[in-house]
Formats: C-alpha cells, structure tokens, sequence
C-alpha cells in the first residue's frame, strides 16, 4: 500500500487563520482565506468589510495565498527558504468608525498581527514566522488596505 501524501503548503492558511480567530481581538473581525480561482472566495473577500461578525461590520482580515522562492534549488528537500505569507488588512473606515462599526482601526489590527504571530511555528513548517523586511505596507486607500508580511521557511518531503 502506497505511502498516503501529506501535503503543507494549502494548510497554512488554515494555520495562520486558526491562530488569528482564537485571539479575543478578532471577536468581531472576519477573517478569510484567499482561494485563487475560486468565485466564492472572492466575492467573500469583495465585500468583507461589509460581513457581519459579532454584530459589527466595516473591517476585515484576508490570509493571500502563499508565495515561495528556493535560494538553494538544488538542496534535497524541495527547501522553500523564502516562504511569504502575506496578510491584507482592510477597513471600510468610515463604516468601521460608526455606530456599527469595531472601532478597531487598520494599523491596530496590523499591530496585533505583528505582535501574536511574529516567531509562531506554524505546524509543518521549519521555522517559525518572522516578520519580513518589508514588514507592511498600504496598497489601497478605499478601502484602506496594509499588507503584513511574514517570512518562514518550509522543507517539503520528496516524492518517491
């Protein structure tokens, strides 16, 4: 009987929102996960900002699909050393600063994720996440948008 696969990149996502969702903060902030290609995912994300949780709308965190690059191609593993993870921060500012709002602005959203998952293993990974250098940026102003950046690193079992 054939070894079964045991996959770890499409899990961390998963990972990091099982993470973020625990913390209290984040009682009223939706967090999703990217899934390129995928209508629904998308249109979640669209209009995530405007998803109730916990009776509060107008912000909301989405976990981007991960990206990698090998600085050592050649190394047995596969070793993926430049592992990103990147998280969106969005904020619908003038509905998040209302009466239903969570009154939680973007960059306190960015600072608590910096601050819980900054040196967190994420399982199955070989490192824990370490902010990177670009640590977060704004890429949008309506609605406002940061993206965190998080680097690891991840050794993947060959294939026999």
């Amino acid at each position: 009987m054939a070894d079964e696969i045991t996959f770890a990149i499409y899990p961390l996502q998963a990972a990091v929102k099982t993470r973020l969702t625990a913390h209290d903060f984040f009682s009223d902030i939706p967090v999703f996960t990217e899934e390129k290609g995928d209508l629904d995912s998308a249109i979640e994300t669209a209009l995530g900002t405007l998803t109730e949780k916990g009776e509060k709308i107008g912000a909301c965190v989405v976990i981007l699909t991960p990206v990698a690059k090998s600085k050592s191609p050649a190394a047995p593993g596969p070793l993926l050393d430049d592992f990103l993870i990147s998280i969106n921060v969005l904020e619908n500012v003038l509905v998040n600063q209302g009466d239903d709002g969570t009154k939680k602005h973007a960059i306190e959203i960015v600072e608590l994720i910096i601050r819980y998952l900054h040196r967190w293993t994420v399982p199955g990974t070989n490192a824990a996440l370490r902010i990177a250098a670009n640590a977060f940026t704004i890429t949008n102003s309506d609605p406002l948008t940061y993206q965190v950046n998080f680097i690891t690193s991840l050794c993947l079992k060959p294939e026999s």
